[in-house]
Order: C-alpha cells, then sequence, then structure tokens
C-alpha cells in the first residue's frame, strides 16, 4: 500500500497527467479544493482531459453557471440513479421469468410508503 499526502500535491490536485500525482492518468484531473468565499481561478479549457468538479458544500460559478450542492444533496441524485439500474435490472430479471428480490429497484421512500398502507411490494 502507498500512503500520500494531501499537503504533498500542488493545489490539491492528486490525480492526473503531471507531477506530483498519486495517479497518473491522461484521461481525468482530480482534486480536493478548499475555497473561501469570493475566491476564483482563471478560466481554463481541458484539451486532452476530462476535469470532474464535485462542489460538496457552498455553491460555484464555472463557466458563468452557478451550481449550489452539498454532500446530501449528490449523495440523493447517486442514490436515485443508482435506483434507476436497478429497477432497469428488475425489468430484464422478469422478462427472463426470473423474479429479483422483494423491493429490489424500488425507491426508498416507495418501500416506506407500501409499508405504511401495509401493503406487499409487487
Amino acid at each position: 500500500m502507498n500512503v500520500h499526502r494531501l499537503e504533498d500535491m500542488v493545489r490539491g490536485w492528486f490525480g492526473g497527467d503531471f507531477e506530483p500525482t498519486v495517479y497518473r492518468t491522461s484521461d481525468v484531473e482530480v482534486a480536493v479544493k478548499t475555497y473561501a468565499a469570493g475566491d476564483a481561478e482563471e478560466r481554463h479549457v481541458h484539451k486532452v482531459a476530462t476535469e470532474l468538479t464535485a462542489v460538496v458544500s457552498g455553491r460555484v460559478r464555472m463557466d458563468g453557471v452557478e451550481a449550489p450542492s452539498d454532500v446530501q444533496r449528490e449523495l440523493l441524485a447517486l442514490q436515485s440513479h443508482t435506483v434507476h439500474h436497478l429497477a432497469l435490472i428488475a425489468v430484464l430479471l422478469r422478462a427472463q421469468g426470473r423474479l429479483p428480490p422483494a423491493g429490489f429497484g424500488v425507491s426508498p421512500s416507495t418501500l416506506r410508503h407500501w409499508q405504511e398502507l401495509h401493503s406487499v411490494a409487487p
């Protein structure tokens, strides 16, 4: 196991085609960054790699677009998207004559609603 310290990276960047790096790749650039209100970086465009940005808390304006976010919002979006994929898998299983487990591919809020109604999941 290799141990790296974020403090040893340049401005939080730890994945990409640069030094120092934890993971060298020309596909993406990854960083953990903290900004104070009013901080700014110059506009830039990546010609080779894709920069992925996840706003953990607060809001950011990038290329003229404001994106508010927080960890809870991002996790809820991930959960919803995962349930969507599980629902598609359930459809495919049923098309093959196989029954998925009860509640598989059903959102947690729907499962709670069913429980409140004392219903049985289809």
